[in-house]
């Protein structure tokens, strides 16, 4: 699960991802790009029409 971390000296958050999360948007890329190659152009966009949520933990 995804952990956020906030800094209170400094406005900019960080999160902390577990290797199942990364494992779970490289499987959710490489699903959604099979046969195709992926461009970074490419991968914005289709994010941005259908956007990937993960779990967040907030401390």
């Amino acid at each position: 699960m995804a952990k956020i971390i906030t800094h209170a000296h400094n406005s900019r958050r960080l999160i902390r991802l577990t290797s199942d999360d990364v494992l779970m948007i490289i499987n959710r890329l490489q699903r959604d790009f099979r046969g195709q190659k992926a461009t970074y152009d490419g991968i914005t966009k289709a994010l941005a029409e259908q956007p990937l949520y993960i779990p967040e933990e907030v401390t």
